[in-house]
């Protein structure tokens, strides 16, 4: 699903996708920082994400929230509209539904917390940036774009998935992100580290 602005896609929208079957929607949010969707190219706001959510939930929806963190242009005041929206989203009791029928409450808002630890030579994004003079690139891992390093990035991608398990003791990054974070860790104690599959 892409998210759309409410008079673009307003309620009456999401009420006749529940009513044709539909269970469950994946939405490549990216991030909820402006800044970092316009470079993007996504021109939706953070109050079309929240207004589409609230329909999902209101119509018993499961949405899984794709989320982008270390894009090239993220700074920590971005990272922070992250973890604040994380924070909004189970404040308004969006994360969980009450099931009548069982004794536990069943996510309704699932999270996939991808990261964008590498830049390949061959991807636009490279070209797009590589004329910055703030961007310094080494290898795809190993790049800098003003205070945004291979350590940075891991960082924010750790707190943002912590944010999450604070709300959800259940929630378990995937495997792929599991291992690639353990990577991540290994090539920062020793430059010579493990390989990612662009180097």
């Amino acid at each position: 699903l892409i998210c759309r602005p409410k008079h673009q896609m307003p309620e009456s929208d999401y009420k006749l996708m529940a009513e044709s079957g539909c269970v469950g929607a994946v939405i490549g949010i990216e991030s909820f920082s402006p800044s970092v969707r316009e470079h993007m190219g996504k021109k939706y706001t953070n109050e079309d994400i929240y207004f589409m959510i609230e329909m999902l939930v209101k119509y018993d929806i499961r949405a899984q929230l794709l989320i982008l963190i270390g894009y090239v242009n993220e700074t920590e005041e971005d990272h922070k509209m992250n973890l604040d929206a994380i924070d909004y989203i189970f404040g308004k009791g969006w994360g969980y539904k009450k099931d009548p029928a069982f004794e536990y409450k069943r996510p309704l808002v699932r999270w996939t917390i991808g990261h964008s630890l590498l830049i390949d030579k061959n991807h636009l994004l490279f070209d797009m940036i590589k004329d910055d003079a703030d961007f310094e690139y080494k290898t795809a891992m190993n790049w800098r774009y003003k205070d945004n390093d291979m350590a940075v990035r891991l960082r924010r991608w750790k707190e943002t998935i912590a944010r999450v398990q604070y709300y959800d003791n259940d929630y378990k990054p995937n495997h792929t992100t599991e291992r690639t974070i353990i990577m991540t860790e290994k090539r920062l104690e020793n430059p010579n580290g493990p390989k990612f599959w662009s180097e």
